[in-house]
């Protein structure tokens, strides 16, 4: 008999593919974690009208891109993300000179937005946390 421990756990998928558990795990967690701060999010207005912004950022970047740069819509809006998250992964550069000049000023402000944003987020997830931790009927000090 084989021991236990040394058994991965998976789940059947279909065409024959499977999912460790853990990762589903993780994946049903981040979906609960993303249903519950989007109730929060949905109530805030900054955070719709940040959320607003940098999907306009992302849209006139990859817009830009595309037409400039001759790029493929997906290609333009994979470096648009990537640009914004500071990830660069060096394997697409603007050839032009306006290409050059316009991801200079989409770097700073984009960058600008999207730090506000994910401040914005870890903020509204650590409101998410403390309602949750706390008690709902408080005991009073006058007992």
């Amino acid at each position: 008999m084989r021991n236990a421990a040394a058994v991965p756990l998976w789940l059947p998928r279909a065409r024959g593919a499977a999912v460790p558990v853990p990762l589903l795990f993780a994946l049903l967690h981040f979906a609960r974690y993303v249903w519950r701060v989007g109730r929060i999010a949905a109530r805030n207005e900054a955070f719709r009208g940040l959320l607003y912004l940098l999907l306009i950022t992302l849209g006139l970047g990859t817009l830009f891109f595309s037409l400039v740069e001759g790029w493929s819509l997906f290609d333009a809006l994979y470096f648009s993300v990537i640009t914004l998250t500071t990830i660069g992964y060096g394997d697409f550069a603007p050839q032009t000179v306006a290409g050059r000049a316009f991801t200079i000023a989409y770097i700073f402000f984009g960058l600008a937005i999207f730090g506000a944003f994910l401040a914005l987020l870890s903020e509204l997830t650590l409101e998410e946390r403390r309602q949750r931790r706390q008690p709902a009927n408080p005991p009073s000090e006058d007992a």
